[in-house]
């Protein structure tokens, strides 16, 4: 695995375009092909990667945990 994937490894970013469940992210002004577990996420979407095989970058959508009154 690359130094440059590894690094991604938990870090936040946010979709550029639809992941279907594939697309690109955009983490530190860096483009990233991606792919979510299964899940549509619509673009500007903030997000985390949660796994890194080789190229291969999983991401989940960030779910706010603040709640609104």
């Amino acid at each position: 695995m690359s130094s440059e994937y590894e690094g991604l490894l938990y870090k936040k970013g946010v979709a550029i375009n639809n992941l279907r469940p594939v697309g690109t992210i955009r983490i530190n002004n860096q483009d990233y092909s991606a792919v979510s577990n299964g899940q549509w996420i619509i673009k500007d979407t903030p997000v985390k990667v949660v796994q890194v095989d080789g190229t291969k970058v999983l991401v989940e959508k960030i779910i706010s945990e603040q709640t609104h009154a």
